[in-house]
């Protein structure tokens, strides 16, 4: 807009600004966009600071069609909280499934305990009957397949698959899919056949080294997978000639992985780098059950640029593009309404993760196909959670509403976090503008 003759803009509330050595990376959390200068960076800086300094610069289009300069008089917190009411009350019906919590791995760091096997025929018709009568409800149905390791029961994924595909034909509604694996039973026959079934993004896990790997993601018999998860992955590679899959590679930190990190890098490098379907990103270690013993706490990696610094520095040519999700919205799918976990004894979650926690169980779904939902402490997981100061002032404040992960401002309040890359980003934007992320304004 323009007032007394110039132009009447201020930064946005929601900028991050990162200055990377000879270059500045711009990120807005409200409107998704990623923009770098390098020539203009010192340019770009002071118009940020001081928007109606230098109205004639021509990085000042830019800035302003991305979000990072707005109008004076626009009220950004309105905006925000619009978005947040359309993410947490999506139409759209998330389910993540476990086929089964039985896996044929014992990573040393896992929460699961296995206690619960296949999902019984009774629960799996009950899930059937109750997705044809609540469809109409719902404008998509998103699945992610969970586990326990899904794929050792490969054939309850393919028999449910293939009735949510027909209910959801039948309604005229979209029908997506996603798979969590462990790699090891992901041969290219599965592939393919959970391909026909609209899965398109795999999270495949390799931590490391095959050496750091074999020591972390041990099979139930003791002995190491990390051969049978490279070939299967290897083989989708080779195999695969559709551009329209994603696999995510993730690794798991500790110190130990840490060490072996540019190993790693190159070998994924040498395999995949000139493939963009497959893309990596990095967590660490955490602990993730209230009960269950942990016997990694001295490997913990404990500072983000322990982690991501030598990931940085090595600038190995790999796709880290998968961050660009994690980064605009780190809002887990707990927070959302219509987002479920379903047990596979018909227990009915929130977090896939902190199973044990009597607060994450919110229903269960009856063998005729009635759902019973606990709405209270539904509201505990899905109500916005921005108390704390910091919360309400924050830059990435619609990437997380406050609470990216639910669990540690209800399960555990003592243990409140931001998420991942609400305070890691000044790292993993590196990564990002490595993969060609940022916009460049010069």
């Amino acid at each position: 807009m323009e007032g007394d003759g110039k132009l009447m803009y201020k930064p946005s509330m929601f900028n991050v600004v990162h200055t990377v050595g000879d270059r500045v990376l711009l990120y807005n959390s409200l409107t998704k966009r990623y923009l770098k200068a390098v020539t203009k960076k010192d340019e770009v800086l002071s118009i940020l600071n001081s928007p109606d300094s230098s109205p004639d610069s021509p990085v000042i289009r830019p800035l302003v069609e991305n979000g990072f300069l707005v109008d004076k008089d626009e009220n950004e917190t309105e905006l925000f909280q619009l978005w947040r009411n359309d993410m947490i009350n999506s139409p759209e019906l998330m389910l993540t499934i476990m086929p089964t919590e039985q896996c044929n791995f014992r990573c040393v760091y896992c929460y699961e305990d296995f206690k619960i096997g296949a999902m019984r025929p009774e629960t799996q018709q009950a899930l059937v009957t109750w997705l044809r009568n609540n469809i109409h409800r719902y404008s998509a149905l998103n699945v992610s397949w969970f586990g326990g390791e899904p794929l050792v029961e490969k054939d309850i994924i393919y028999s449910l698959s293939e009735q949510f595909l027909s209910i959801c034909k039948q309604a005229r509604k979209p029908y997506t899919a996603t798979i969590i694996t462990n790699g090891s039973l992901l041969d290219y026959e599965t592939f393919q056949k959970l391909l026909k079934y609209h899965v398109t993004f795999f999270q495949v896990t390799i931590d490391g080294t095959k050496e750091t790997h074999d020591k972390l993601k041990v099979r139930r018999d003791g002995s190491g997978s990390y051969d049978a998860v490279m070939n299967n992955i290897i083989a989708i590679k080779n195999n695969c000639k559709s551009g329209n899959i994603v696999v995510a590679v993730r690794t798991n930190v500790t110190t130990d992985v840490v060490d072996k990190m540019p190993e790693h890098l190159k070998t994924m490098e040498e395999l995949f780098g000139d493939d963009h379907r497959f893309s990596f990103y990095f967590r660490p270690v955490g602990q993730w059950s209230k009960t269950k013993e942990f016997h990694l706490k001295d490997k913990l990696v404990r500072d983000f640029e322990r982690l991501y610094q030598p990931i940085i520095d090595a600038n190995i040519h790999l796709d880290y593009r998968v961050y660009q999700g994690f980064t605009a919205n780190q809002i887990c799918a707990t927070t959302r309404r219509n987002s479920y976990t379903l047990r596979a004894d018909g227990r009915i979650a929130k977090c896939s993760l902190m199973l044990d926690a009597k607060e994450n169980e919110v229903g269960f779904l009856h063998d005729d196909g009635t759902m019973e939902l606990d709405m209270a402490k539904i509201a505990k997981w899905t109500l916005p959670d921005t108390s704390q100061e910091k919360c309400r002032t924050c830059n990435m404040l619609p990437a997380c509403l406050g609470r990216s992960c639910a669990a540690k401002g209800y399960v555990l309040p003592d243990n409140k976090m931001c998420g991942y890359e609400g305070t890691s980003h000044e790292y993993v934007f590196q990564l990002l503008d490595q993969s060609g992320v940022f916009e460049l304004i010069d």
